[in-house]
């Protein structure tokens, strides 16, 4: 049905995730009438509601329930339902369901949000076998690690998003010391309490440091459309060295894969796609490039962060709009391989491994005039207590530009990890 501007209604559950509102209406523009459908028990959405609604259609979802949502729903009619928010990838499946809307199963969801389901379901399929345990108190730590081995990756089993409460432990002893403080209430359980009692502890994957050349990381994504159990891949994602412990630093497109190793990772990603059952929605696949070929570290059931202004940039494409093509149950269209290709970037100027509180960001000005550079991004004001278990989301500033080939690339990121000179408290 169509919404009162005569074209299809599309509900987008919003909240903290891979694209603001303005960006989800831009990519919507002259195809689709956007509501927001927002919870205000979010900090994140409770803050911006009131301006959401000066210029946007919201529909106010909190403390409802997702049947009582899908039956609202059904007076405007809508085509299709999608979220960019992981935290809210689970009620949208429920109310998609409901109201017999194209998207990810409620089921589905349940396996791609929790980290230990998520491994079983690719062990049981054949696709990876990364060994992996569930911890809830200091008493399960050791069987964990035997199982395990070391180094290990101790993270949250639901949630943790853009790194988020995400560390690499060497040692038994470190291991019992992070264990204590995040089960046993001396970090509260985790950052802002949000470890809901159970962690994961597994395996680290060795990357191979030529898989993807010399400064680059070992690691890329693939994102993926999926229309009625069909895989789309739209392109593989290259990544910039970590920071510590297992921190973003930012992307770039295209990759430093060669086509056949590209190809490669499409395929691990469709396998993994498929074992864990989605047939439709978005998927953003991260794999970790090992000596024996690429691995997966993990299947989201959204689009990735930042990725519509890399893919519009360096591609041409709209994958904003895509993925709202999928979730009104039309088939999208697919970036052209003949199609514009320039090498974009995103570089996360991260902070440093402890608690800190920033004095200054330094002269920003300075990144804005180096050559390539098109926007510098301000994340952090002066006066900000800075909490790096926060990962990607406490990144100080990001900035974005394009590169005529990768050397240059690498050349502009170093010349703008050396000009960023922020001072701390």
């Amino acid at each position: 049905m169509a919404g009162t501007q005569g074209r299809p209604v599309l509900i987008v559950f919003y909240d903290l995730g891979a694209a603001g509102s303005a960006e989800i209406l831009s990519a919507a523009r002259g195809g689709y009438e956007v509501v927001f459908a927002c919870d205000r028990t979010s900090p994140y959405v409770a803050q911006r509601f009131d301006a959401l609604s000066r210029y946007a259609t919201v529909m106010d979802v909190t403390g409802q329930a997702p049947a009582a949502v899908a039956t609202a729903l059904a007076a405007r009619g809508p085509s299709g339902a999608v979220t960019f928010s992981e935290s809210r990838l689970g009620f949208t499946a429920e109310v998609a369901l409901a109201a017999g809307l194209p998207f990810h199963h409620p089921d589905v969801v349940a396996v791609l949000t929790d980290k230990h389901a998520q491994r079983a379901a690719l062990r049981a399929a054949g696709v990876d076998g990364t060994r992996c345990r569930v911890v809830r108190h200091g008493a399960e730590l050791a069987g964990a690690l035997a199982e395990v081995g070391l180094p290990a990756v101790v993270k949250p089993r639901r949630g943790g998003a853009a790194s988020r409460d995400t560390y690499l432990v060497h040692d038994a002893a470190q291991a019992t010391d992070l264990l204590t403080d995040l089960l046993d209430g001396g970090l509260d359980g985790g950052l802002d309490g949000e470890l809901d009692g159970e962690l994961v502890v597994e395996e680290y994957l060795a990357g191979d440091p030529g898989a993807a050349g010399e400064f680059w990381g070992d690691r890329v994504s693939v994102e993926s459309l999926v229309v009625d159990g069909r895989v789309h891949p739209v392109g593989v994602t290259g990544k910039f060295a970590l920071a510590p412990p297992l921190r973003e630093t930012g992307q770039f497109a295209p990759c430093t894969l060669a086509p056949e190793a590209a190809a490669e990772a499409e395929r691990l990603a469709e396998r993994a796609v498929l074992a864990l059952g989605v047939r439709h929605g978005a998927t953003h696949t991260e794999l970790k490039l090992t000596a024996a070929g690429p691995r997966v570290i993990e299947v989201n059931g959204r689009l990735g962060g930042n990725l519509g202004d890399l893919l519009r940039r360096g591609a041409g494409f709209d994958i904003l709009r895509a993925t709202m093509d999928v979730a009104a149950g039309a088939t999208p269209r697919l970036p052209s391989p003949r199609g514009r290709r320039t090498l974009a970037y995103q570089r996360y100027l991260a902070p440093p491994m402890r608690q800190a509180t920033l004095v200054t960001a330094g002269e920003l000005d300075r990144l804005r005039r180096l050559p390539g550079v098109r926007r510098v991004e301000e994340h952090a004001r002066p006066g900000a207590a800075l909490d790096w278990r926060r990962g990607t989301e406490e990144c100080l500033a990001v900035v974005y530009g394009e590169a005529r080939n990768h050397d240059e690339l690498r050349a502009t990121v170093e010349a703008i990890d050396a000009a960023f000179q922020p001072v701390y408290a």
